[in-house]
């Protein structure tokens, strides 16, 4: 079982994305009601996923210049990374069963 991490901008920058792995992060706004309907499905598949995907997410009121850089424009954006690479780019509420099939799309798209 993993938690969900909350990022910062210099993880960004830092090793934490950068490392072997898909990353599935939420870039999110407190007051955004569909970005806490992300962070439940977030939390249920960090408890439940068999995928070894690490489930993170990033508060872009806070990190409002991370969120330029990687052209988020709106709540919630949910970007996969594949060892530090952006690899698939989903927005609004996602189901758990959306959210797994994104991840299995991603992992079968990098066997290739």
């Amino acid at each position: 079982m993993t938690d969900v991490v909350a990022l910062s901008a210099e993880d960004f920058t830092g090793p934490t994305l950068r490392r072997e792995g898909v990353w599935m992060v939420d870039f999110f706004t407190p007051w955004c009601a569909p970005c806490k309907a992300v962070e439940s499905v977030f939390e249920e598949l960090s408890g439940n996923s068999d995928s070894g995907a690490h489930f993170s997410t990033l508060n872009i009121a806070d990190h409002p210049e991370t969120a330029k850089a990687l052209e988020v424009a709106s709540a919630p954006t949910i970007i996969i990374f594949v060892n530090g690479a952006e690899q698939r780019r989903l927005f609004g509420a996602k189901t758990a069963r959306q959210l797994t099939s994104a991840i299995e799309a991603v992992g079968a798209q990098n066997r290739e």
